[in-house]
């Protein structure tokens, strides 16, 4: 849609595209794993039913703040106006990005599982892989802060209007 509106493609506007998809199919998975999840009226089922989508909407936020950090500056990115360090750090979040969107989906993924209604040692054994998962998310999202941190430094206070 940028591309349609502005008639201008690079680096700024593939990753709008890509992190705003991401975004909105983590949100529709998670809609479709809340709106599945048996309905009790067991507090704690409640809350491990809820802690287990903290990683996702992790996940979402944080592409959230990656597609703003592109739009606020999509002329001086896409016109190649930045700090060569700017790059580097989005290259890494790009990476720490794809590793979250595939534990998150795993995630999801063996949450279905694990909502099966036979309680067995197998059943036990998805319900602690995703607690892995998300430990795994939670640690990849504190370093995708940091670098989300030194991407909007740099682009705010090292980068040229051109």
């Amino acid at each position: 849609m940028i591309v349609l509106l502005t008639n201008y493609a690079g680096t700024a506007t593939l990753k709008i595209i890509t992190f705003s998809l991401v975004s909105i199919s983590l949100f529709f998975s998670l809609l479709v794993s809340t709106a599945l999840h048996p309905s009790t009226d067991v507090p704690i089922i409640k809350f491990i039913g809820f802690r287990n989508i903290i990683p996702i909407i992790l996940t979402i936020v944080l592409s959230i703040i990656q597609v703003v950090i592109y739009s606020n500056s999509f002329k001086q990115i896409n016109d190649g106006n930045v700090a060569t360090a700017f790059y580097t750090f989005s290259f890494y979040s790009l990476i720490l990005m794809a590793s979250q969107i595939y534990t998150s989906f795993a995630s999801i993924t063996r949450f279905f599982e694990s909502m099966k209604t036979d309680k067995n040692a197998q059943n036990l054994q998805k319900n602690n892989s995703v607690g892995n998962l998300n430990a795994i998310t939670y640690l990849l999202s504190a370093v995708n802060i940091l670098y989300l941190s030194t991407m909007y430094v740099i682009i705010t206070y090292f980068s040229t209007d051109g």
